[in-house]
């Protein structure tokens, strides 16, 4: 198996982690020793998480550039579908038919249903089918099941891509994040960003 090699890093709790980390709550050192941050919710209120990935470089990246983003996450406690971690993408507003007050359209990636995933198991979420996912060794789960808001044409430019927990997921609802990264296919400037999530 290939080393994969990280090219971003975050230390929880730094300047630039609390900016990815939007207004949300923020994560905690894993209580078993784990690399990562760990999201935990021990009561019944609206607590999320949203972790920011993406930021646009030298060059925009379209949704059609996107050959696969994913992330390494742990749900440790399974208590319902809403429990699970998912991946969202939102494009640039244009100001004619925006989806939302802050984006074009907006792709949701959840993991599915049907897929046989244990409590405390770690695995890789992607959202598309196919390469650009390094080989981490994990369960690789295709979140295929996908909620789109707006046209989502490939032209259309990325505003941001992040990964989540829903506000009205379920009380004990523990999640883990170790990892997160995309692929781009664009042949002028491919990009292949792997992050890494650690705590002091």
């Amino acid at each position: 198996m290939s080393t994969v090699v990280y090219n971003s890093q975050y230390l929880n709790g730094s300047p630039a982690s609390t900016i990815i980390q939007g207004a949300e709550t923020a994560p905690i050192t894993d209580l078993d020793g784990r690399e990562g941050w760990l999201f935990v919710k021990p009561v019944a209120n609206a607590a999320k998480f949203n972790y920011f990935f993406y930021g646009e470089g030298s060059k925009p990246v379209t949704l059609g550039d996107i050959k696969n983003i994913y992330c390494n996450i742990s749900n440790d406690r399974y208590v319902g579908s809403n429990s699970n971690p998912f991946i969202v993408v939102h494009t640039k507003p244009t100001g004619v038919g925006d989806a939302g007050l802050f984006y074009h359209s907006s792709l949701k990636y959840n993991i599915p249903t049907d897929i046989n995933i244990q409590s405390g198991e770690l695995i890789t979420i992607h959202s598309h089918q196919g390469e650009g996912v390094p080989k981490f060794g994990l369960q690789k789960v295709w979140a295929n099941f996908i909620i789109q808001e707006g046209p989502a044409e490939a032209t259309e430019e990325i505003l941001y891509i992040s990964v989540h927990t829903d506000s009205s997921s379920p009380i004990n609802t523990q999640v883990l994040v170790q990892a997160s990264g995309y692929s781009t296919n664009n042949q002028h400037h491919p990009v292949d960003k792997i992050t890494k999530y650690i705590s002091a």
